[in-house]
């Protein structure tokens, strides 16, 4: 190992938890506002086929508290035909919007 690398693991310092967990809890909340905004941009500017923010044709199957209060909801797809998902990047604990789509025929042109 190199003396430079040495020096630098040297100068490491013990960090007290509570500073250690208010900075980690500003950068989650940064991050958190930064994949808001993204996805507010997506969802503005991309059709929602396109959008891979977007899964269409789901119903609410379920909804009910999990842990720390935090409300929890099931999604199911409404038709035997529409098992499969388009690609999409979701996973466990992200931010959503859900929003319901309006009949055609209360559809502005």
């Amino acid at each position: 190992m190199s003396k430079k690398a040495v020096d630098s693991t040297s100068r490491l310092r013990p960090v007290a938890l509570e500073t250690w967990l208010e900075s980690t809890r500003r950068l989650l909340s940064l991050e958190q506002k930064e994949e808001v905004e993204t996805m507010r941009d997506e969802v503005a500017t991309l059709d929602d086929r396109d959008n891979p923010n977007v899964l269409l044709h789901l119903s609410l199957s379920r909804s009910y508290t999990g842990l720390f209060g935090r409300p929890v909801f099931q999604f199911t797809f409404p038709s035997l035909f529409l098992h499969k998902p388009k690609p999409h990047h979701f996973t466990v604990g992200d931010v959503v919007q859900v929003r319901s789509l309006k009949p055609k025929s209360s559809q502005k042109e």
